[in-house]
């Protein structure tokens, strides 16, 4: 197809509507069918203007032109050049010079008003079909790109290994949730670094974070490492998947990130420094403001099992502060292990700010305890029919005991909420246990005992029948 045919059709088709424009003033007998011209050729002029930046464009080699699109084309061509010879105005020079606009009459008949509306459909279908099939197949290639990046199966806050767990239950943890929403929002620190000893529910924050993020559309990415859980407990393909979901969340950013992996076809068999440099802060840096705020959660930084890597991740996690071209910031979760703590210890404070979970106040955790023991038991009761149940004094019993542990709480509430046996009576053998010695965790650990009674009689009881 010959781009300059295009372009002829366009100039003329601009001059036409100029013509037009002068017979519009003067002549008043004809308004109606002026305007009903102008419009035909000026939806012709638009659709001629979209085919021609189609054919000036980088994707002109992959276009299906066919014969009839060409023959429309020149027909077109014809056609425009016609009219635009009757209505020219300047052709009449003599006239006009003498008699001036007064001269001007409308000289097309009602059935020459219109272009062929054939040709004109036919330029509008081929446009829209050319412009689906170029996407479909850039859209198809930048899938084909992707899917060699490798990717740790299971590591997103919603994977289909955790649908099942638990977010925060309302109306708990509501400071907290409050102030990593406020943080989210500017990023003056680009990490927030939430640390606490094992059972103290960075877990579920976590996942609650990320789905607020992703409910606000402003979540890039997440991954939650699992110690032992196959590659969710090494960093070997923690970036790979990263871009993998930065790239699912944007369209824009897929294909920066395609881009990136056509540039370094190896990208996926290098180390995790030019990968995160390649596939992650270029394409983010190209953004320039088109996606205004943007956060990554990475959950249980320690079960990464690599320490060397969990160096290097944090690393690469100071180098984005000042990013240029979006407002970006990366929750971490971890427990507050020495090396960890080092690390962090050795970056500049307006990098990140931190929240220790056992620094918040007492009387907060155990008012979201309560909120979470009555919540989730209330669930079981209503399960199995069970008025009145639990009392408030059990309530204040199990708070005592869980010493400010989220998993004393959930892992009562998941062994009274055995469908297997009645919740009442699992209830009170935990409450009625006493816990001997002085140690922060002793009342789990004697729980826990108690879990193991009843899982081995019950296993007794099974073997008997």
């Amino acid at each position: 197809m010959d781009p300059g045919t295009i372009l002829a059709i366009l100039e003329l088709s601009a001059t036409t509507l100029s013509c037009i424009g002068k017979y519009y003033v003067g002549v008043k007998n004809a308004r109606a069918d002026i305007q009903r011209l102008s419009n035909e050729v000026e939806g012709f002029h638009d659709v001629l203007q979209k085919v021609q930046e189609l054919v000036q464009s980088s994707q002109a080699t992959r276009l299906p032109i066919s014969t009839s699109f060409t023959n429309v084309a020149k027909q077109s061509l014809l056609d425009i050049t016609a009219l635009e010879k009757r209505l020219n105005p300047s052709k009449k020079r003599r006239i006009m010079k003498r008699v001036g606009v007064r001269a001007l009459a409308w000289p097309l008949r009602a059935k020459s008003l219109a272009l062929n509306a054939d040709q004109t459909s036919l330029l509008i279908g081929i446009d829209a079909n050319v412009i689906n099939l170029t996407q479909n197949q850039d859209l198809a290639e930048q899938n084909r790109q992707l899917a060699t990046l490798p990717c740790a199966v299971g590591a997103s806050f919603d994977s289909y290994f955790r649908q099942h767990e638990s977010q925060c239950v309302p109306n708990t943890r509501v400071d907290l949730l409050n102030r990593l929403q406020k943080w989210s929002t500017d990023h003056e620190r680009c990490i927030f670094w939430l640390n606490g000893m094992a059972g103290t529910g960075k877990f579920t924050i976590a996942r609650t974070v990320a789905h607020i993020f992703y409910e606000q559309r402003s979540l890039g990415a997440s991954f939650f490492f699992s110690r032992g859980v196959g590659d969710l407990g090494h960093a070997a393909h923690f970036v790979c998947t990263i871009a993998h979901q930065l790239a699912d969340a944007s369209p824009l950013l897929k294909r920066y990130i395609c881009e990136a992996i056509t540039k370094h076809h190896n990208i996926a068999m290098q180390g995790l420094r030019n990968q995160w440099k390649e596939l992650v802060v270029q394409p983010l840096s190209r953004l320039n403001g088109q996606w205004p705020t943007l956060s990554l959660v990475i959950d249980a930084l320690d079960e990464c099992e690599n320490q060397e890597d969990v160096k290097l991740i944090l690393q690469l996690f100071v180098e984005t502060k000042g990013l240029a071209g979006v407002n970006f910031g990366i929750f971490v979760t971890s427990r507050p292990e020495t090396p960890i703590r080092l690390d962090f210890r050795e970056m500049p404070d307006i990098v990140h700010q931190d929240l220790v979970l056992q620094d918040i106040p007492r009387p907060v955790v155990e008012h979201d305890i309560t909120v979470f023991l009555q919540y989730q038991l209330y669930q079981i009761g209503s399960k199995r029919d069970i008025q009145g149940w639990p009392d408030e004094t059990s309530i204040k019993l199990l708070v005592q005991a869980s010493d400010c542990l989220f998993i004393y709480a959930a892992t009562v509430c998941r062994f009274v909420g055995d469908p297997h046996w009645s919740p009442e009576q699992r209830l009170h053998l935990i409450l009625q246990s006493e816990a001997r010695g002085s140690r922060p965790t002793a009342k789990l650990d004697e729980m826990y005992t108690q879990i193991l009674r009843c899982s081995i009689t019950a296993d007794q009881d099974m073997d008997e029948k």
